[in-house]
């Protein structure tokens, strides 16, 4: 059973509510994603994210074969191209701390992306323009992970203020 933890008490998630939960979350909301023992011991994941401009958490059990496909699930709608699996818990912690990293990385570069496109759209004329997105496409397709896709919007936000 899934709990949502709220001013400190748990509350029990119906169906319903779950699938709620699950169509909240998102890679851009996600705040946090880790593997913890309950208050017995047992492997649970407590997701923390925001909606609403408010913080919610959950406790998503992790000991049973369908609890672990639900979790992979959720992990899996946060498309973050990587291979989501159950092998071990110490694995599935990795996997997790793995995950968060990535997420936080796609915030990073959304922002930057963001403020790339900011520059361009100040830019006037057309061949300024025009060199501006050419230069940021080189880059972006230079590109073959999150982590090399942040350099490259540091490196294009670079050389956008010579040209802005």
């Amino acid at each position: 059973m899934i709990m949502k933890i709220d001013n400190g008490t748990m509350k029990e998630l119906t169906a319903i509510e779950i699938k709620e939960v699950f169509e909240a979350i998102n890679s851009n909301n996600l705040l946090h994603l880790e593997l913890v023992p309950d208050g017995k011991g047992q492997p649970m994941v407590l997701v923390a994210f925001e909606n609403n401009n408010e913080i919610q958490c959950y406790n998503f059990p992790a000991t049973k074969g369908y609890e672990i496909h639900i979790i992979n699930e959720l992990l899996r709608s946060l498309d973050l191209d990587i291979k989501i699996e159950f092998q071990t818990y110490d694995q599935y912690s990795q996997l997790l701390n793995h995950c968060m990293d990535l997420v936080n990385t796609k915030k990073r570069v959304t922002e930057k992306v963001k403020q790339i496109c900011t520059s361009i759209e100040h830019l006037l004329g057309g061949e300024d323009k025009k060199k501006a997105l050419l230069l940021f496409m080189e880059k972006i397709s230079e590109s073959l992970s999150l982590e090399s896709l942040e350099q490259s919007c540091d490196r294009v936000i670079e050389d956008l203020k010579g040209v802005c």
